[in-house]
């Protein structure tokens, strides 16, 4: 996770190579926010057209929920629906649990208490 500028980057990798990109424009602090074009959640099950999924230009939409947000963490919890372009969507959200490892950062998506980032 990054947050520079009012601006979270969050991307995520697990053990079978998805990936869950998340970049969220203008957080002024906890609250909702929309995922669009502007805010743009992706899916990636492969390199294909028709294995990523994402909100953006009009192929989907969905939100991201900060319940806390600091200089270290950020929690809370994320539903898009994305489209791929060729016509087939995917509902996307922190309804699975993943734990996955970038970097230095830990990222934990629970199925119960949605996400939480860690700095390590």
């Amino acid at each position: 996770m990054s947050y520079i500028n009012n601006i979270i980057s969050i991307e995520a990798v697990t053990s079978s190579q998805i990936t869950i990109e998340i970049s969220v424009q203008n957080v002024t602090g906890i609250g909702n926010y929309t995922l669009d074009n502007i805010s743009i959640g992706t899916y990636e099950e492969g390199l294909a057209d028709d294995q990523t999924y994402t909100t953006f230009g009009t192929l989907g939409s969905g939100t991201i929920t900060f319940t806390t947000l600091n200089k270290n963490t950020a929690e809370g919890y994320f539903s898009f629906v994305g489209g791929n372009g060729l016509g087939a969507s995917k509902t996307i959200s922190n309804g699975s649990s993943y734990e996955i490892r970038v970097l230095h950062i830990n990222i934990i998506i629970d199925k119960f208490n949605g996400f939480k980032k860690q700095i390590s």
